[in-house]
Order: C-alpha cells, then sequence, then structure tokens
C-alpha cells in the first residue's frame, strides 16, 4: 500500500540516494494494514477501548494546557491547548509507554507547514479523535527544526514505508522507539485516497492489541534497515574531474529542458545542483557538457524569478512550486531556501551580468533582512504558508482586489504581464502573480526599454505592497536555528561582494556576533534559540555551515575573531562528530542521544549535507593553517562517496562541490592592510569582481609585528606584511607567491591572467 498525500514533502523520491530509495522492507506490514484498513469493522470507527473507554483520566485540561505549555518551540507551543495528551520528545513519554507497554504516536511538523496545519484542526483539535489518541498510544509531538536528529530518523522510515517523505510525518513507535508503522498527513475522513486519521488510530490500536510481538519484530527489522543505511561506501584509489563529469552525465539528462528544474510536476528549486554547474563551469570539470550546464542553470534561474515561486511584490521565495512552470506555489518562506537560492542568483549575476538576476537576489536578500530580522540581529525560521486559515491569502488576488489596489487602467496593465484573470489561477478565483513572459519581452510588447517598464512598474509594486501589508499576515516563527542563520551570513557576504552594500556586511557581521555570543558557550554550539533562551546541542550541519560563514566573513573583513571561531568550531567537529574508525561524520555528537541508530550526514536535502560543506571548511583550513591533515582527511571521505555521487548528483551535490573545490583550489589570496588603514574599498572591489568560488582568499590587518606574534601566525598569513603603508595583495599558488601587489591595476590584470574564463 502505497500511501500518497498532500504534504509539505522536501523533496520526491527521485531525488534520493539510490540507498534509500532501493529500501523496501515494510512491504508486509503495508499488506496487513491495507486489509485492516478496508475492514467492515472500521466502518463507524469505534472506540477500541469499548463503550466506557479506558480508565485513565486525562489528566490536563486543553483551556489550562497539556505538557508542551512549557517548551520554547513555537511550532510546540502551538499544540499546548489541544485537547491531545502531548508530550515533547523525552524520557516521561518513554517511560509511560514502557510500563504501560503502549505504541507512542509520534508526529512531525514545523510551523510554516501548510499540510501541519491542516491536520492539526481536523484531528488534533477534534475531542474525539483525541480521547482514541489519549486512551491508546503515549502521544509525542516533535518540531523537526528543532530536532532534525529524531526527524532525519524517523523520516526514513516515512520514505520507505510510503515511497516518498513529508510532513506532517505521522509514526507508530514501539516502547522501544522503534516505527512500525508510517504515514504523513491523514484526512479525518476518508479522501486523496487515504484513509481516516481515526481509521489509521483504530487499526493500529488493534493490530498492537492482537500480536504486539509482531508489531515489534518489525520495528526491530526497521532500526536493522535504518542502522545500514549508514555504511560507508568502498573507498576509490583515485578521485578527480571523471566523477563530476559523470555525475554531471547523470544530473543533466533528468533535467527539464523547457522551463528548467528536474522534473515534470512539483518542483523544488535545488540551489545545491545550481551552484554545482556553475563550479564545474569556473574550474572547467563540466568539460564538453559546459553547454547543456549553462542551459540548465540560465533556464532554471530564469523560470523561478518569473513565475508565482517568486513573490514579485515583497521578495524572497517560497519553498516549493506545485507545478512544471514554477506558477502556483506552496507558499511558506523559509530562511535557509532563500539563503541558498540568493547565493545562485548573485553566482549567476556574476557570471552573465543579468541585471535581473541582480536584482531577483537584492530583493530575496531585503527580504529576509524586512521580514525574518530580529531585534538582535538574528534571523527567524519561517513565515507560515497560511493566513486567515487558508493556503496563500496574503500573497494572491483576484481581479476586483486589484482593480481596488490599483485603478482599473493601471489594473489592466499589471494584469497583462502578471497572468491576472477573472477566473484566476489558484482557489477562489484567486490570482498568484507570475511574469508571463521575460521582462526584455514584456518590455517590448509595450513599446518600451526595459528601463522605462521597470520605471512604470515600480509604483504599482510599492503601492501593492504597501495595500498587501495591511491584511492579516502569516505566523512568523520566531525561533532562531543556528545554522540556517549560518547560511543568511553566508548569503549576505556574498550580497556586500557582489552587489557592493555594506548593508549587507553589517547585517553579516551582527547575525555572526549573536551565533558566537548568544549560541556558542561553553565550548559547545545550540541549535535554536527562543524565549530568550538557547536551547539544545547543535548537530554537525550547524557548526559545518557555522564554519562556512565565518570563514565567509574572514574572507571580506579584518576582524581576527572570525577565523578565531571558525578553528574553535571546527576542533569541536573533530573531537566530537568523527567516526574515528572510518574517518566519517556522524551527524550528532558522541555525547548526543540518537534514537535506533547514530546516522550520518552524507546526502543533500533540502539543506546541504554537513559532512559536504564540512569537507569544504576543512580543505580551505588547510589552506589557511597549512595543516595537511586536514586535506588528506577531505581526499579520504571523497573517496568514501565517489560511486555514490556518480550516480546521485542532486543527493550529494554538497559534495561534488567539495570534491571540485579540493581538485581546483590552487589559489589563495592575502588582503594585508596596517592596524592605522580602514579603507580598502578600491582593491577589494577588483577582489570582489569575479566569480572564483574556488580561491581561498583572507583579510588581515596587522597589529603586532613582532618576531613571536608573526611565528603564531597561520601558514598563509607568515611572513606576509604591507608594503610602504598600504593595503597589500598576495597572490599565491600552493606555498608559491608572487610579489605582493598594491596597484588595483595591476592586481585586475593577474587575476585575469590566472582565472580560467568561463561566461556563460
Amino acid at each position: 500500500m502505497k500511501l500518497t498525500c498532500k504534504c509539505c514533502f522536501t523533496q520526491a523520491v527521485s531525488r534520493l540516494p539510490a540507498e534509500i530509495v532501493g529500501w523496501r522492507p515494510f512491504l508486509n506490514v503495508l499488506v496487513l494494514s491495507a486489509s485492516l484498513l478496508t475492514s467492515s469493522t472500521l466502518g463507524a470507527c469505534r472506540d477500541p477501548s469499548g463503550a466506557n473507554g479506558s480508565q485513565e483520566t486525562r489528566r490536563f485540561s486543553a483551556q489550562k494546557g497539556n505538557r508542551l505549555i512549557h517548551e520554547t518551540s513555537p511550532y510546540l507551543l502551538e499544540h499546548s491547548h489541544d485537547p491531545v495528551d502531548w508530550y515533547p520528545w523525552g524520557a516521561a513519554a518513554f517511560k509511560k509507554a514502557k510500563s504501560e507497554h503502549k505504541p507512542i504516536l509520534l508526529s512531525i511538523g514545523y510551523s510554516a507547514c501548510h499540510w501541519c496545519h491542516v491536520m492539526h484542526r481536523e484531528s488534533f483539535q477534534d475531542p474525539d479523535t483525541a480521547r482514541i489518541m489519549n486512551e491508546n498510544f503515549v502521544n509525542v509531538k516533535v518540531d523537526r527544526e528543532e530536532r532534525p536528529d529524531i526527524d532525519e530518523i524517523y523520516m526514513r522510515a516515512v520514505q520507505a514505508m510510503t515511497g516518498s517523505g513529508g510532513w506532517p510525518a505521522t509514526l507508530f513507535l514501539t516502547p522501544d522507539l522503534k516505527p512500525f508503522y508510517a504515514g504523513t498527513y491523514f484526512p479525518n475522513k476518508d479522501m486523496f485516497g487515504l484513509p481516516s486519521f481515526q481509521k489509521v488510530l483504530v487499526t493500529v490500536q488493534q493490530s498492537w492489541h492482537q500480536d504486539s510481538a509482531k508489531q515489534i519484530d518489525i520495528g526491530d527489522e526497521v532500526a536493522r534497515n535504518i542502522s545500514a543505511m549508514d555504511s560507508s561506501g568502498k573507498f576509490a584509489t583515485t578521485i578527480g574531474d571523471e566523477a563530476i563529469f559523470t555525475a554531471l552525465q547523470s544530473l543533466l539528462k533528468n533535467v527539464d529542458t523547457k522551463y528548467g528544474g528536474i522534473g515534470e510536476s512539483t518542483k523544488f528549486p535545488l540551489p545545491g545542483a545550481i551552484s554545482l554547474c556553475l563550479r564545474a563551469m569556473a574550474s572547467g570539470a563540466a568539460g564538453s557538457q559546459d553547454r547543456l550546464c549553462k542551459s540548465f542553470v540560465t533556464t532554471t534561474l530564469d523560470k523561478m524569478s518569473y513565475g508565482g515561486i517568486h513573490d514579485h511584490i515583497g521578495g524572497g521565495f517560497c519553498r516549493y512550486s506545485t507545478d512544471r512552470q514554477w506558477r502556483v506555489p506552496h507558499f511558506e518562506k523559509m530562511l535557509c531556501d532563500n539563503a541558498l537560492i540568493s547565493q545562485n542568483y548573485l553566482d549567476g549575476y556574476q557570471l552573465t551580468g543579468s541585471p535581473y538576476w541582480a536584482q531577483t537576489a537584492k530583493d530575496t536578500l531585503d527580504f529576509c533582512l524586512t521580514e525574518l530580522i530580529s531585534p538582535s540581529g538574528a534571523f527567524f525560521s519561517s513565515l507560515d504558508a497560511d493566513s486567515q486559515g487558508e493556503e496563500g491569502a496574503f500573497y494572491t488576488y483576484t481581479r476586483e482586489q486589484l482593480v481596488e489596489d490599483l485603478g482599473e487602467q493601471d489594473a489592466n496593465w499589471f494584469s497583462k504581464s502578471f497572468g491576472v484573470t477573472s477566473d484566476g489561477n489558484f482557489q477562489r478565483h484567486r490570482n498568484v502573480l507570475y511574469l508571463t513572459d521575460s521582462p526584455d519581452a514584456l518590455a517590448h510588447r509595450d513599446g518600451f526599454t526595459l528601463a522605462q517598464y521597470w520605471e512604470k512598474m515600480a509604483p504599482l509594486k510599492k503601492k501593492l505592497l504597501a495595500q498587501r501589508n495591511k491584511r492579516p499576515r502569516p505566523q512568523r516563527d520566531e525561533k532562531v536555528i543556528a545554522g540556517w542563520n549560518a547560511l543568511m551570513v553566508s548569503s549576505l557576504v556574498k550580497g556586500y561582494k557582489v552587489l557592493g552594500d555594506e548593508e549587507y556586511l553589517n547585517a553579516a557581521r551582527k547575525t555572526a556576533r549573536f551565533l558566537l555570543s548568544k549560541m556558542y558557550f561553553d565550548n559547545h554550539l545550540h541549535r535554536s534559540w527562543a524565549a530568550d533562551r538557547a536551547g539544545g546541542e547543535a548537530y554537525l550541519d550547524d557548526y559545518a555551515f557555522t564554519i562556512q560563514a565565518l570563514l565567509d566573513l574572514a574572507a571580506v573583513d579584518f576582524d581576527p575573531s572570525w577565523l578565531k571561531g571558525a578553528k574553535a568550531l571546527n576542533t569541536v567537529i573533530l573531537e566530537h562528530y568523527l567516526d574515528q574508525s572510518n574517518g566519517d561524520f556522524f551527524y550528532t555528537a558522541d555525547y548526543q542521544m540518537q534514537p535506533i541508530a547514530r546516522t550520518r550526514s552524507w546526502y543533500d536535502s533540502s539543506l546541504p549535507s554537513g559532512a559536504g560543506i564540512e569537507m569544504l571548511n576543512l580543505r580551505r583550513l588547510a589552506q589557511i593553517t597549512g595543516r595537511d591533515q586536514y586535506s588528506a582527511r577531505v581526499e579520504h571521505l571523497l573517496g568514501l562517496y565517489t560511486d555514490a555521487m556518480k550516480t546521485s548528483p542532486v543527493a550529494y551535490a554538497s559534495m561534488l562541490s567539495a570534491l571540485d573545490y579540493f581538485l581546483h583550489s590552487c589559489t589563495q589570496i592575502v588582503l594585508v592592510v596596517p592596524a592605522e588603514v580602514s579603507k580598502t574599498k578600491e582593491i577589494s572591489d577588483v577582489l570582489f569582481g569575479t566569480y572564483s568560488p574556488n580561491t581561498c582568499t583572507l583579510f588581515f590587518k596587522t597589529v603586532d609585528h613582532s618576531e613571536t606574534k608573526a611565528k603564531d601566525r597561520d601558514e598563509l598569513l607568515r611572513d606576509k606584511k604591507p608594503l610602504a603603508g598600504q593595503p597589500t595583495v598576495y597572490l599565491c599558488q600552493g606555498v608559491v607567491c608572487d610579489k605582493p601587489i598594491t596597484d588595483p591595476a595591476v592586481l585586475k590584470e593577474k587575476l585575469k591572467q590566472l582565472s580560467v574564463e568561463h561566461k556563460l
């Protein structure tokens, strides 16, 4: 039985690594469940405990709140007044399940998830459904953004059982936390080809009551298979561009050549795949596939920016598109998605000079700085897909609303550009705004130059934004996540380099200082911040993304704390996340508990893998510090996953990018200035002027010229000093450096000689 649902899934099964896609150990239990769910005994959905139900009395009131009332997660707090006797993930729930020999009902979701809200309204706020849950299960709620370690394990079971993964995730566990049945969204009545949630509850309870030993056996089998997924590959004796070339072949044969992206229906932005193609073109690793990479990148970035997945009024991107043309999105807006997507547009702009891509990147960064920023400088997690109880209500327009906001004449002109009709392209005659053609084509249609077209459009969009801001707003998840904030720091740094806006650099500094001062203490980084306190230990991706962000800052800013912080965090990874037996990385630290199995972070999901980003970090740190053992570790890890990278390029995009960097990162650049110099714009603009993802750059300000201090410097900084009190650039190939350069014109010419010119 394959359960398909309209859920907030992040990726189709076809985009998952073969190791997960090919695993189907659950067919026996699914057939059993299918027969039970269609049994006539469930027609009335009777109380499985009998007419009087359980003798246990619920020990909380919905008015006063359940056990979630003391949590800090906004998502858990949303459920704190449900009639369901929710437990947070923890010892109290597990003890109850064991002592009463009850299965655990595990529900995993997140605050911006539309279908999580639907199931909340339909089932978790329904007293009859809650009664069945309370009397027969120990009910546990998890915020996947707060506990990605829990989500990682149990989403694997959902994917294997249903053929896809998504949220809300609904699993039934043995008291030993092993899943024996799983799905995603279940409706409150039979629809979408799914049984009602009450039917599912009754069926699972009956299966457990009739033969709990069999369900425990199934759970044991699940646990064994989840553990087996994390065995590393066999080491490849050689690694090289051939792996990247082969991976690109696999990637490019699946692209949608007309609308970009991958697939023919639901579309995800896939920033990792786009970044990989951009890197491979710049390094030359794409080889004869350069033209196909170019077509994939340009078509995808163009069509996404024209589509309804892009918020043309307020900036930023929604999580994914429900159609091939990128027109109708799933409306949740996530910090992490916008951080990664903005980097794609910035990189693409550097390669093409496309002004629309530059504007799209700027609008996306500005959206984050307007809608997701906190007063402390940290960024909140997301905006909900829903408002006023409806998906997309904040972002969509009826034809009448547009006329009311703009007037008849302007509304008519605007509608031709953005596909607005009286019938609408969304629910209840509402319209998702999308560009019906490229901006150049639309300008030509109306007899305008492109500048004239935007000059006419700008005040209309401004007027619509002002009116839209008067609508009831989507809920904002005001939880700060370390790794997502680090991704945003990297994006802001890139925005400063490419667009030249110092506001982005100042924002990046402020966010990084928040991470180091509020979420990093006692030599540990913490995952989240909410209600004025840090919560939970960070995971591998939090550490890896934060190290990357600090190294990115060190490449544009002279504050030495960035490099110092990156090295300290990297030490934590090597001491607590490294598998000493084979050199691989675990997702959790050796002091963190992870149920069933201690998983590894080896494939990309909606985020880059922690292991892939850490490989990039180690290579950069090797170049800065001179520690060859870092590069040796990267080479070993790349060898472990070479075969997997070739066959699953989307899932291993960040590792492939690390491979490209490892093979082609031969240039290091150091900008050294005296302590009294504060202005370096002329020479730094030259350094930032080209797309060079495989160059290691470091900014350094000399404070003490003593021999002792010089000896303590990292290898890349040793013997580097400013000439004649001027900002001075050192260009190095490995351990050999050219003569220091102080003239921006000379530097520009030298960089041209060093770069491989690959223009789209």
